[in-house]
């Protein structure tokens, strides 16, 4: 984990409400692995860091996407390149990467946290089917090779990206990944135990601290009560007491 005052070298607005943020600190991309999110400390204003999975990494550069959906991340969408923002990173347990024939499931802005495992997948020469579910067009992300649904057609098939899945398992699909909203996974976590695939959740949750101390992140699991910042974010699916 580094603490760091890191410079943002370039922002990218992809939609109206939606941005990249790519930062300079080599070691915070250096040691970043697929499913692991960075804190940042957006300014005045702000009581606690937003949590934000880290997106893509080069040698030196590491990038965040986020959608504008309240103060914090309005406040954010407000730096210009060149400014420079607090950051701790990276945190939290990410994916295990030992599948030969997965699935990568991602809703919304859950989508953050699949690109890098996609990247180091292809690194490790397995190519991953992507399977992205978005409300509408204007909320799609571009990403080449992926299959898309949105819930109103407007871009890819109509429908929820849980019927992709449905459609695109096989008899060679040997895990699947996924992160976006609850409802979402919880029900990528009951078609994969159905199927008999194991799943890894990126879990979602508002985190004050980061590091496990203030225990405002918290999720149910079989074993227990799990802090999503710490034993997490990435759970398997079939560890988590979903809520009915």
């Amino acid at each position: 984990m580094i603490q760091a005052r890191c410079q943002l070298v370039e922002k990218k607005q992809i939609s109206e409400d939606t941005f990249i943020f790519i930062f300079e600190h080599a070691g915070i991309a250096g040691r970043s692995k697929p499913g692991q999110f960075v804190h940042i400390n957006i300014g005045p204003g702000s009581v606690a860091r937003r949590p934000f999975s880290v997106y893509e990494t080069q040698r030196d550069t590491f990038s965040i996407l986020f959608k504008v959906v309240g103060p914090g991340t309005r406040r954010l969408a407000t730096y210009r390149a060149s400014q420079y923002l607090d950051i701790i990173g990276p945190l939290g347990h990410g994916f295990i990467l030992d599948s030969k024939s997965p699935i990568l499931v991602g809703g919304g802005m859950g989508v953050g946290c699949l690109k890098l495992l996609e990247k180091h997948l292809k690194v490790n020469k397995v190519e991953p089917k992507v399977l992205l579910g978005f409300k509408d067009s204007e909320c799609a992300i571009e990403w080449p090779g992926a299959k898309v649904a949105s819930e109103d057609g407007s871009c890819g098939t109509k429908g929820l990206v849980t019927d992709l899945l449905k459609k695109e398992i096989d008899s060679k699909t040997d895990i699947i990944y996924a992160c976006g909203p609850e409802p979402m996974m919880k029900e990528v976590a009951q078609i994969g135990k159905k199927k008999d695939i194991t799943t890894y959740i990126s879990m979602e949750r508002y985190m004050a601290c980061g590091v496990g101390a203030c225990l405002s992140c918290v999720c149910e699991t079989k074993y227990g009560i799990a802090r999503v910042c710490k034993e997490g974010p990435v759970f398997n699916g079939k560890d988590i007491i979903w809520e009915q």
